[in-house]
């Protein structure tokens, strides 16, 4: 803008080039307005999880907001801890404690019976005694009844059924892990061709296209599109930060940390 109407004033450009580039200001303020929505509706989304206070915490400037990874091994490793595996271990040892009771009932039952009894003689017809008696029980299943078998078999079945659940969700927890893992490769290698190449060059094109504007030799529409290419260069640089953020927290949840 402030280029424009320097070449504007000194008769070197037309008017059309300023009322282009107050246009892609407006454009710019548009856009700025978009993203302060989106940042309110998202910092109400998060004030609802962690409180007020917690959620307008400031972000230090400089520091990355997401850390590195443990070996994919360990990672690995660390699903076992997941909520969802430990909920069906839980599950599997009581289901394995209900086929024990009933399988209880398949088995010899002893029992014993220890009693002592004395008499003074004082009532008529009764003599002075003492007695001590041993009882020993045993119960043998030699035919169980179909209510018992029914409900051994269904405790087994209830047992297999919570094994193959639990094999779902660890497989369904290394299926997630793995995506996760190929999309922080894919934004890891990304993000380093934005800093190492694609930034420098949107800045270098923007540069010469400024100085061939005031030269005379480049047009203010292709200055405005290295510009926006350059802006366009920034935004996309920090979509693909703020993705590799989430993508980490989605690893830190998976493996429980």
């Amino acid at each position: 803008m402030d280029v424009s109407e320097s070449l504007y004033a000194a008769g070197r450009s037309n008017q059309q080039d300023v009322l282009q580039a107050d246009l892609e200001l407006s454009l710019v303020d548009d856009r700025l307005q978009k993203v302060t929505a989106t940042k309110l509706e998202k910092l109400a989304q998060l004030t609802q999880v962690v409180g007020v206070e917690a959620a307008q915490s400031p972000i230090n400037e400089g520091t990355d907001i997401y850390g590195e990874l443990a070996d994919e091994k360990i990672l690995r490793e660390q699903l076992g801890r997941h909520p969802f595996v430990l909920q069906q271990q839980a599950a599997i040892a009581m289901q394995t404690e209900e086929v024990s009771l009933a399988q209880q009932k398949f088995k010899p039952q002893w029992g014993f019976d220890l009693s002592y009894n004395r008499s003074d003689g004082t009532t008529i017809g009764s003599e002075e005694y003492s007695a001590m008696s041993f009882m020993l029980m045993f119960d043998l299943p030699l035919i169980t009844g179909n209510s018992q078998d029914r409900e051994l078999m269904a405790s087994k079945q209830m047992l297999q059924a919570e094994r193959y659940m639990s094999q779902d969700v660890m497989l369904q927890l290394i299926s997630q892990l793995d995506q996760a893992l190929a999309r922080w490769q894919q934004l890891t290698r990304r993000l380093a061709l934005y800093d190492q190449r694609v930034l420098n060059q949107a800045q270098q094109n923007a540069r010469v296209a400024l100085k061939g504007y005031q030269s005379g030799v480049v047009t203010f529409e292709a200055l405005t599109r290295a510009r926006s290419a350059e802006l366009d260069a920034q935004m996309q640089r920090l979509d693909l930060y703020v993705d590799k953020a989430m993508v980490y927290a989605q690893i830190m949840y998976l493996t429980a940390e």
